[in-house]
């Protein structure tokens, strides 16, 4: 995470701290947001007395191998899950979309708030295979998922 002074570009202000912290391998996009809402608040705390007396070192931003994704790559309307996905596909779909009130990925328009691996299988037909109580089981190209809907 950066601390940087915003100028006309998008993250191109020169830095003036930065902190990094472990990505979890179950993350989601919500839990994420809130790592850098935590991350951010303390590094801005670790900073604020520098920033308001001037005394601030910049360093210059390398943006070499940078990347920005903004609103305009995502789009949430287009969120939906295929049985033509692998498991750990539509594990990482649901947990990248995974953002309540704002968005959440979808099978057959109902939406989903995560998915469970029941069992490695493929070479079955694909598709949804059983309704229960706030889920759907669903055969996908290697395996059997539970996709846990939002009630």
């Amino acid at each position: 995470m950066t601390l940087h002074v915003i100028d006309d570009g998008i993250d191109t202000g020169p830095i003036i701290d930065q902190k990094l912290f472990e990505i979890d391998a179950d993350e989601t996009a919500f839990s994420l947001y809130q790592k850098y809402i935590e991350r951010g608040i303390e590094l801005f705390q670790r900073n604020i007395r520098t920033i308001l007396s001037g005394d601030i070192v910049y360093t210059s931003k390398d943006t070499k191998g940078s990347t920005y994704c903004g609103r305009m790559y995502i789009d949430p309307s287009k969120a939906e899950l295929s049985t033509k996905m692998t498991w750990q596909q539509i594990d990482r779909f649901v947990r990248a979309y995974y953002f309540p009130v704002y968005q959440f990925a979808s099978f057959q328009g109902r939406p989903v708030k995560r998915a469970t691996l029941i069992e490695r299988r493929s070479g079955l037909r694909l598709g949804p295979a059983a309704l229960g109580q706030g889920y759907t089981d669903v055969q996908c190209i290697d395996a059997l998922v539970r996709l846990w809907h939002i009630e």
